[in-house]
C-alpha cells in the first residue's frame, strides 16, 4: 500500500517537472530577448497570494518609488496584530492581577493557552507589516533596498543593491489558487510580479488577483527603471 501510493507520488512528480519544463521552454520561445529566455519563470512564492490588490507602487520624496501595502492589504494583518495583543495582556492581566482584582487568576493551562494562541495570530501579522517587506528604489542615489530606510550596510549585502543590476520584470504565469470558505469551495487567479537581475536572481515585489493593477504598477516600474518587462499572460 506504501509502496503503491510512493510510486503515485513519483509518478505525479515526474509529469509536474515535465509540464514545468515544457512550460518554461515555450515561455523563453515566446520572449525575443535573452534576459527573458535565461531567466527562470516558477513561481517565487509558494504561498496563495491575496485575491484583490494587496501591494501597490507608490510615489515617495524625490525621485524614489516604493513598493508597499494597500490598505485592505494591511486591514487583516492590523486585525490579527491587535488581536494577538490583546490575548497576550488577557493572559498577562489574568494570572498576574495587574489590573484586574477581586477574582481568582486563572490557571497556569489558561495561561499558557491564551498567551501562545496570541502569538501565534499576531506573529504572521507582524511578518506582513514588518517594514522589510517594502521596496524603495532611488534613482538619484542607483540603489534599491528592502525597507524605508536605506541600510547602512555594504551593497549586495543582502538588503541593499546597484539598480544597475536589474535587467528586467516578469508576470509569470497566472496561478489558480483555491480555498475553502463557508463550507464552499472557491478558487481564484493570483499573479506575481518580479525583478530579475543580472544574475538571474529574482525578487518578488507583488503576489496578488488584480492583473490589470499589477500590469499598470509593472509598466511605471519598467519605465522608471528603463528596463523591459515579459508579461507571460499576455
Amino acid at each position: 500500500m506504501l509502496d503503491r501510493f510512493k510510486d503515485k507520488m513519483l509518478e505525479y512528480e515526474k509529469i509536474a517537472r515535465k509540464e514545468s519544463e515544457a512550460l518554461e521552454l515555450k515561455l523563453r520561445e515566446k520572449f525575443d530577448d535573452p534576459v527573458a529566455q535565461r531567466a527562470d519563470w516558477h513561481h517565487l512564492n509558494k504561498g496563495s497570494g491575496s485575491s484583490s490588490q494587496d501591494r501597490k507602487l507608490a510615489s515617495v520624496s524625490g525621485d524614489r518609488l516604493r513598493v508597499v501595502n494597500t490598505l485592505g492589504g494591511m486591514t487583516i494583518p492590523l486585525l490579527g496584530a491587535f488581536g494577538g495583543i490583546a490575548l497576550v495582556w488577557i493572559a498577562v492581566d489574568s494570572y498576574f492581577q495587574i489590573i484586574s482584582s477581586g477574582s481568582e487568576p486563572i490557571s497556569a493551562k489558561a495561561f499558557a493557552f491564551l498567551l501562545v494562541v496570541g502569538i501565534l495570530i499576531m506573529g504572521p501579522a507582524f511578518l506582513v507589516l514588518r517594514p522589510r517587506n517594502t521596496l524603495t528604489f532611488d534613482k538619484s542615489t542607483g540603489y534599491f533596498w528592502r525597507g524605508r530606510k536605506r541600510p547602512s550596510g555594504d551593497p549586495e549585502s543582502g538588503d541593499l543593491f546597484r539598480m544597475e543590476r536589474i535587467e528586467g520584470l516578469q508576470i509569470p504565469p497566472r496561478k489558480h489558487v483555491q480555498f475553502r470558505n463557508n463550507n464552499q469551495d472557491r478558487s481564484f487567479y493570483s499573479y506575481e510580479l518580479n525583478l530579475i537581475l543580472d544574475d538571474n536572481e529574482r525578487i518578488n515585489l507583488m503576489d496578488h488577483g488584480d492583473l490589470v493593477d499589477i500590469r499598470t504598477d509593472a509598466m511605471k516600474l519598467s519605465q522608471y527603471l528603463n528596463v523591459p518587462l515579459f508579461d507571460a499572460n499576455l
